[in-house]
């Protein structure tokens, strides 16, 4: 699965231009958090994991804050992807619709990108996999 977005905050800190604190790359940890059916995204007004974390699903195999990530972003000509290992849950029971992936090691959790699964997912105590697309999280091109 690819990022359905990017945050619009997170595209300057991806690119070290905010001075409150860049999402740096290969350097800090990652993770990914599943949000309740009822969240609303922000793309353009949500900017920290606090903005989403109201609707962060809870219990039933799942740990507040989400999931560590083994992710790291790679570069190839002009494209740089992000991605991830997928995440396996051993067991799940909250319904969920989104995923977040925000920087764990930025000093206010700065938002990456969101992952829309379109419907809500009833995993009901079964084992879930959030699988990443082979090309990865997102990609951005810079040519």
């Amino acid at each position: 699965m690819m990022a359905d977005f990017i945050y619009d905050k997170a595209k300057p800190r991806l690119m070290g231009g905010i001075s409150d604190g860049a999402i740096i790359p290969n350097t800090h940890s990652f993770k990914c958090a599943l949000l309740k059916p009822t969240h609303t995204p922000g793309k353009a007004t949500h900017e920290f994991f606090s903005d989403v974390s109201g609707d962060e699903i809870v219990g039933g195999g799942y740990t507040a804050g989400g999931k560590a990530m083994t992710a790291a972003f790679t570069r190839s000509g002009v494209t740089v992807k992000f991605d991830a290992d997928d995440l396996v849950y051993s067991t799940l029971s909250p319904e969920f619709r989104y995923a977040v992936v925000y920087d764990d090691s930025h000093a206010s959790k700065a938002l990456v990108g969101l992952l829309d699964f379109l419907t809500t997912q009833i995993p009901n105590a079964s084992p879930v996999t959030i699988a990443f697309n082979a090309s990865g999280i997102f990609t951005m091109t810079d040519g």
